[in-house]
């Protein structure tokens, strides 16, 4: 089994700029990133508030920047999903569907997943027409779309996906969960129609068009006819491939700085991209630290 110094478990900005910053150090670490670099931030309409781009930049544009960065920076980057992370006393072994290496230093910077709704789709012809990222439809094209959710994420795809598209947000509560600057924006559009205390009954069942979806709102029920829907109601934490031994013995390892939680999977709601690549230049700088008080 191959061993590394460093790895890093995921490629989104945290992910990035750790290896960034370790290899300006001098050190060469190793990436797994299951999917393209760049993260969550594939699915962004647009990114505002990351310093340097005074007119904002849509997600992917940003997140092409983070890749060049990376390929001129030479840094290793291994397209594999990881499956276990454990830790034997002495070292890691980093598990993936390629093969396994071991590590002295691990930074999980995986990210989070999203939240999925029960019992949404019975039949597989309906499960095909409900996503849960926007990525994968960004390029649809006169299709009708219904978002599930009234945070930043939901009122964000809308604005993508608004475009070339007939969006509809439904919003089981009263309340707008999205900043203000998102909803400013949905609402001047024509094609985004927003509906609140509104409810999807599942499951969705197919019709010609894709799918259809029984609602409840203030008129009663209703249906509404799709080509897609995506719910947009949370994330959580990507830490399924952690072991139990390391789960048991996290703090630890986050202590004697072997082990290190960046990003997404670590921050809670406060998901930026700033934030994200503060995290991987603190865990990088931590490392480099290390390394260097035992070589003296």
């Amino acid at each position: 089994m191959a061993t590394e110094q460093i790895v890093i478990i995921g490629g989104g900005p945290a992910g990035i700029a750790a290896a960034i910053e370790l290899k300006r150090q001098g050190h060469d670490p190793l990436i797994y990133e299951k999917n393209r670099l760049g993260g969550l931030l594939v699915n962004a309409n647009e990114v505002i508030n990351y310093p340097g781009f005074p007119d904002g930049i849509d997600g992917i544009s940003l997140a092409d920047i983070f890749k060049l960065q990376a390929e001129q920076g030479r840094i290793r980057v291994i397209n594999s999903d990881v499956t276990e992370l454990e830790f034997d006393g002495d070292e890691f072994r980093v598990a993936t569907t390629t093969g396994s290496v071991s590590a002295k230093y691990v930074i999980v910077a995986s990210g989070t997943r999203p939240k999925t709704i029960d019992n949404l789709a019975a039949e597989t012809d309906v499960r095909e027409k409900i996503v849960y990222e926007v990525y994968p439809i960004r390029d649809a094209e006169g299709k009708r779309i219904v978002i599930i959710g009234a945070g930043d994420a939901a009122f964000d795809y809308a604005l993508t996906l608004a475009e070339r598209n007939e969006v509809t947000i439904l919003n089981r509560g009263s309340e707008v969960k999205c900043v203000p600057h998102l909803w400013e924006r949905a609402g001047a559009l024509e094609s985004v129609t927003y509906m609140d205390t509104t409810a999807v009954i599942p499951p969705c069942g197919s019709s010609p068009g894709g799918l259809s979806l029984a609602c409840e709102g203030p008129q009663g029920r209703f249906v509404i006819e799709a080509n897609y829907v995506l719910p947009a109601i949370g994330r959580t934490a990507e830490t399924g491939f952690l072991t139990k031994n390391i789960a048991e013995h996290r703090e630890s390892l986050e202590a004697r700085g072997l082990l290190y939680f960046i990003g997404d999977v670590k921050n809670g709601n406060c998901r930026q991209t700033g934030i994200a690549v503060g995290d991987g230049i603190m865990a990088a700088m931590r490392i480099s630290r290390q390394l260097e008080r035992k070589m003296k």
